[in-house]
């Protein structure tokens, strides 16, 4: 079974590309962060879509359970949708996860392939003020200068999220954090995350 573990295997980036194009597909406009913190735990993927972000939790088979439940009460906090990708050794993922997330299988033999086991549905405990945090200042400014909103100069980025949040309903603040991380320039910032 160890040579169908893809985090194991030399051609690892090649398989992480293949689970990127598959959701391409899938979404259409999308924008990977890998390994990003999002509260008390590392997301495998944050996937930025138009109208929120997609967590992609990845289990190999090396991989146990042990730490999924704080995972998942995290990737719930931030994203709107969620996926859990397994391999064939955790076809009996599902029971531990919550059912709005979506099962991807992943088997790489005979090339990589990809069976959607259960489709995910919208995340009831995503938190949009969670979602405004992942923003930097500038962009938090931007959001406010293009909503004609006070610039709250002096405040904390706390401050300012809360505000975004009180004042702009979820379907008009979702697609402007949306849009700020697909233009954010990450080149800048390789080696400190300015949040």
């Amino acid at each position: 079974m160890l040579e169908n573990d893809w985090k194991l295997r030399r051609d690892g980036p090649l398989l992480r590309d293949a689970l990127c194009e598959f959701f391409e597909c899938r979404y259409g406009k999308i924008r990977f962060l890998e390994e990003k913190n999002i509260g008390k735990v590392r997301a495998d993927m944050l996937a930025v879509l138009p109208d929120g972000l997609l967590g992609i939790e990845i289990k190999s088979h090396s991989d146990g359970y042990e730490r999924l439940k704080k995972q998942t009460q995290g990737y719930d906090t931030f994203c709107n949708l969620n996926f859990l990708c397994v391999g064939s050794i955790h076809i009996r993922a599902a029971e531990h996860v919550p059912s709005h997330w979506g099962i991807l299988s992943m088997t790489v033999r005979e090339g990589v392939r990809f069976e959607v086991l259960r489709e995910p549905v919208e995340n009831p405990n995503c938190k949009l003020m969670r979602q405004t945090e992942l923003l930097w200042r500038g962009e938090l400014a931007a959001i406010l200068k293009s909503q004609n909103l006070p610039r709250y100069e002096g405040k904390s980025k706390k401050f300012i999220c809360t505000k975004l949040c009180e004042k702009l309903p979820p379907d008009i603040l979702r697609p402007l954090i949306c849009d700020r991380l697909f233009e954010r320039d990450y080149t800048r910032y390789r080696d400190s995350d300015p949040m």
